[in-house]
């Protein structure tokens, strides 16, 4: 079916292909109030050309009364006599529906000559009395691509020589369904044995060759972003994130897609690597992407900034041979930090005493550090401390943490790492 807007004044500038080919006429989304003498025209045109013209009549998806959309029904074929059916948009296929439809089929088939064209809801059109309709010469022809009962092994429609039927999505055939079930088997067993992506609809494409690489730096991305998601108490304005030597070669899409996940999990749960890049867009968040060769000691890392009306925040990561993500800066401080399953940030003013305090009050509530990793900026300047713990850590233990006076910010933060 070619579907036009045919809201030109000159005829010629369609550009319809000729054939047997349908056009959907679209004055407005309906009849409007008055005919329109190009319409008409464009009618002869295609007619001249052995083409099929329906008007389109919308019902706002079964919004609008029948009764008001059967007035315009009869109100196309009063201004357009020429037009050979009209075209509705569908909805469900529930009992209330099928009688609102039902009712509309029958002022369009009024019309001696109709074709009746169903790719919308199977049960829309009584298939049997359209055959009758069409046995007797009443309704011309139409075509179906979904039917009463699916998968539709029988209906009154096969057979008759000016009807059309075929599957509504062309993976329904048999043969389409074997080869469709080894497609799947295969892309799984990709996924299970190389990590290889293929057509799925909660990620990214990732090739098998690219799998074992990008894997690590697709959890360390969802890591970056994790952290300023949980650290982050403003709205955030915009994104910017730099991929530095071996990453900037690297597959992305799919490394961006993670970060953002890993970035909006903190308020949206149920995020994954293609819903979050959507999210990012509809909150309006300004995102940008740098690529640059080797500058520093590092073969390859990723460095995530983002602005919000108060405050620039920036960390950054990369990957060691053994594998696993690693924390190398933080607000422009250098540091080497594993990452842990449950860790607090501080950030506070480079003042003595700071690791003695932290490590006697954690130690007070029983609470196990890992690794402990300290960074300033000057001496007397901004610091910070990074700590890997072996649980979580309560809000009591923060707030013995926030009342030193040289404590701007304790935050608990948690990773899905091994």
């Amino acid at each position: 079916m070619v579907e036009l807007e045919l809201l030109v004044p000159d005829v010629r500038r369609l550009n319809v292909a000729g054939g047997a080919s349908t056009v959907v006429m679209n004055p407005n989304s309906g009849p409007g109030t008055a005919p329109i003498p190009d319409y008409q025209r464009v009618i002869d045109y295609c007619h001249a050309r052995g083409q099929h013209v329906i008007a389109y009549v919308h019902t706002s998806y079964g919004g609008r009364t029948a009764a008001a959309v059967k007035a315009d029904i009869d109100t196309s074929y009063a201004f357009y006599p020429g037009i050979d059916g009209i075209f509705l948009d569908g909805m469900s296929n529930a009992a209330s529906t099928r009688s609102y439809y039902q009712y509309l089929y029958a002022a369009i088939k009024a019309k001696p000559g109709v074709r009746i064209i169903n790719c919308a809801r199977g049960g829309l059109v009584d298939e049997a009395a359209l055959a009758e309709a069409i046995k007797s010469g009443h309704v011309a022809g139409a075509g179906f691509d979904v039917f009463e009962v699916e998968p539709a092994k029988e209906s009154p429609l096969f057979g008759l020589p000016n009807v059309v039927c075929t599957p509504h999505l062309g993976a329904s055939t048999t043969e389409a369904q074997e080869n469709v079930a080894l497609q799947v088997a295969e892309q799984m067993s990709d996924y299970l044995v190389k990590g290889a992506v293929s057509n799925a609809i909660n990620m990214p494409s990732i090739t098998a060759e690219e799998a074992p690489i990008l894997k690590p730096f697709i959890r360390l991305a969802d890591v970056l972003g994790a952290f300023v998601g949980q650290v982050s108490e403003d709205p955030i304005k915009e994104i910017e994130i730099l991929y530095d030597g071996a990453t900037a070669t690297m597959n992305t899409k799919a490394l961006t897609s993670a970060l953002l996940a890993g970035l909006i999990r903190n308020q949206v749960a149920d995020v994954n690597m293609v819903s979050a890049p959507i999210m990012i867009k509809e909150k309006g968040i300004v995102l940008s992407e740098v690529k640059r060769d080797k500058t520093g000691v590092y073969d390859g890392y990723i460095k995530l900034t983002v602005k919000t009306d108060t405050m620039t925040r920036s960390i950054a990561g990369t990957v060691f041979s053994d594998g696993k993500p690693r924390f190398i800066q933080i607000k422009g401080i250098n540091l080497d930090a594993d990452v842990g399953s449950h860790m607090v940030y501080i950030a506070n003013t480079d003042v003595p005493g700071m690791i003695g305090f932290i490590g006697t009050t954690l130690g007070a509530a029983g609470v196990n550090i890992a690794n402990f990793q300290l960074g300033r900026d000057k001496q007397g300047g901004d610091a910070i401390a990074l700590l890997y713990v072996d649980g979580p850590i309560g809000d009591e233990v923060l707030a013995k943490l926030t009342a030193h006076s040289a404590i701007r910010q304790a935050k608990p933060l948690v990773f899905a790492v091994d």
